[in-house]
């Protein structure tokens, strides 16, 4: 039996805005046994808004109450994202051989037993968390960054929570639940184990699950969503935007550097001018290293540069890029 340490990916972002002129913000850069809860999923007022409820579901029953999602998005981690965008709240589940294997929403009082979107962020949480399977074992472990921004929670038997944190409103942002064969598969903190680690999705994979896309509107749409808390304006799809975010993302992972300015294409005004897109007010996110989208945007949102791009007002239009593990956001105001 052996015994090992691996250490969670380094996660990078950077966010600059351009205004007429450059103008850059850089910021710090199974079998699961759970019983449900006894309240009833649909009520007179919609869902129940507990993602307990649909941790139990079969893909069938999911269907059978929601009807058909609004898209379903591939990912390499072993389970399809069935999206409820235009459910009240919106959510999304994963599907792996026909059962719900983990659930996410950003939607203000989605709940998980006392935690609630929306809610002040005051409780604790260990900074370990192990998990047996077999004859494996493996024990995450949590910095004290990861404590104050995402921590883990066990909710259930081989179920967690990671209960994301807006640690500047000191408020509970949103709220992933998961099987634990979904947590390893993500592996998104240190994990130190003993006998044999999953592997970890390769570039292919990113590929053949057709993650590209489902990742960009996801990132759109969760970015409405928080935006909406602070009674912004949506912004819309801009598809010029898009492409010049995804050449960027592909660029950064082909090349392997992290920056807002290209050794090739030069700054974001560079690369918008290259396209001949005009524009009155642009900007960009950046992210590497997280999970998926849903990572990617908690992180921009708990650092300030990235934050400011979110809740810029005068936003009217969003693009995103996103190429395996690298995310872009290109905001603009378009003439």
């Amino acid at each position: 039996m052996k015994f090992f340490v691996f250490a969670a990916a380094f996660v990078a972002i950077l966010a600059v805005a351009f205004f007429y002129q450059e103008e850059e913000q850089v910021a710090p850069e199974s079998q699961v046994e759970y019983e449900a809860e006894t309240e009833p999923i649909m009520q007179e007022d919609g869902w129940s808004k507990n993602l307990s409820s649909l941790m139990t579901m079969t893909e069938t029953e999911l269907i059978e109450v929601f009807d058909e999602p609004t898209r379903i998005d591939g990912t390499p981690y072993g389970y399809e994202w069935y999206v409820y965008e235009n459910e009240v709240p919106s959510f999304q589940v994963g599907i792996s051989n026909g059962e719900v294997v983990t659930a996410y929403s950003n939607e203000e009082q989605i709940t998980i037993e006392d935690y609630i979107v929306g809610d002040a962020s005051t409780f604790t949480s260990p900074n370990e968390i192990t998990l047996a399977s077999g004859l494996n074992r493996y024990t995450f472990q949590l910095t004290d960054e990861e404590l104050q921004t995402k921590p883990l929670i066990e909710v259930g038997e081989g179920l967690f929570a990671q209960v994301y944190l807006d640690r500047h409103d000191q408020t509970i942002s949103s709220i992933r639940l998961m099987e634990e064969d979904v947590l390893l598969a993500h592996r998104p903190y240190t994990v130190s184990y003993r006998g044999e680690l999953p592997e970890q999705p390769t570039s292919e994979d990113f590929v053949a699950n057709d993650w590209r896309d489902g990742q960009e509107e996801q990132i759109l749409h969760l970015t409405n969503v928080i935006r909406d808390r602070r009674s912004l304006q949506n912004v819309e799809w801009h598809e010029e935007a898009s492409e010049v975010a995804y050449s960027h993302s592909r660029e950064m992972d082909e090349l392997g550097y992290f920056a807002h300015d290209s050794p090739v294409s030069g700054s974001l005004s560079d690369r918008f001018q290259a396209q001949d897109i005009l524009y009155m007010l642009i900007g960009e996110n950046i992210a590497s290293n997280y999970v998926d989208g849903i990572d990617a945007v908690e992180g921009w949102l708990n650092s300030p540069g990235h934050r400011e791009q979110l809740f810029n007002e005068e936003w009217t239009h969003l693009g995103v890029g996103v190429h395996d593990r690298f995310y872009t956001q290109n905001f603009i105001v378009p003439y």
